[in-house]
């Protein structure tokens, strides 16, 4: 399969998701997930329409952000975040989709303050129940979003989650249905009036059923680029 193959297929996915929901296949927004894949394909899929791109590590995003820029392009991080690594990614063109504790947020406002800047993110919430996963537990999230309301530097515009690695799709349902009734009860914080725009999840086995259930980015990255080679 190409790069040009998987996009379409991946393109014609969403819209047919998109229909049976009842939305328009635009309003989904596309995150090409290129984490291990190399600048030459992250080229050739923005030349095939791509905008945005999830990275996993800081290292490998600045390579890519050296070598790319972010001219015609929107940048993700979709991998968890160390304190110590903020400072490397605070001047740059990015979406961080995985702050889910009161530190990162503070270090993002922090740092970013230094370049004069608001950096967009998601709080990541882990709804699948599973300990691998990152995000803050579905009941601290009411408490953690009002204090990260406070920083000024970062502006919250959303909620990301990761679906439960299971083959039941009831499971993963349920998981995408109770971040929906999450993202929609953050709408309802006066102080966020208006900024709560995005909910993220679904990847290359569930982004269909992710849109189903409200998601409007889908983080997918096999089904594009085919399978990653491990570090």
């Amino acid at each position: 399969m190409s790069i040009e193959e998987g996009l379409l297929t991946v393109r014609e996915n969403i819209r047919r998701a998109a229909k049976e929901s009842g939305r328009k296949s635009e309003d989904i927004k596309l995150v090409a997930v290129s984490k291990f894949k190399s600048v030459d394909d992250i080229r050739l899929a923005a030349s095939l329409g791509a905008t945005d791109f999830g990275e996993n590590y800081i290292q490998e995003f600045n390579d890519k952000y050296a070598a790319l820029g972010s001219d015609g392009i929107q940048w993700h991080i979709i991998g968890n975040v160390q304190r110590n690594k903020v400072k490397y990614i605070a001047d740059k063109n990015v979406i961080v989709q995985t702050v889910d504790r009161l530190s990162i947020a503070e270090e993002l406002s922090k740092q970013a303050k230094k370049f004069d800047r608001v950096i967009p993110v998601l709080m990541q919430v882990n709804t699948s129940g599973e300990d691998t996963k990152s995000g803050c537990e579905p009941e601290e999230l009411s408490e953690l979003f009002e204090k990260c309301l406070e920083y000024e530097n970062i502006r919250i515009e959303g909620l990301m989650t990761i679906g439960p690695n299971t083959t039941d799709i009831k499971s993963v349902e349920e998981c995408f249905e109770s971040t929906y009734a999450l993202f929609e009860s953050m709408k309802n914080f006066e102080k966020a009036k208006g900024q709560i725009k995005y909910l993220s999840m679904g990847m290359t086995n569930d982004y269909m059923l992710a849109i189903k259930h409200g998601a409007n980015i889908v983080r997918v990255g096999r089904a594009i680029f085919g399978e990653r080679e491990s570090r």
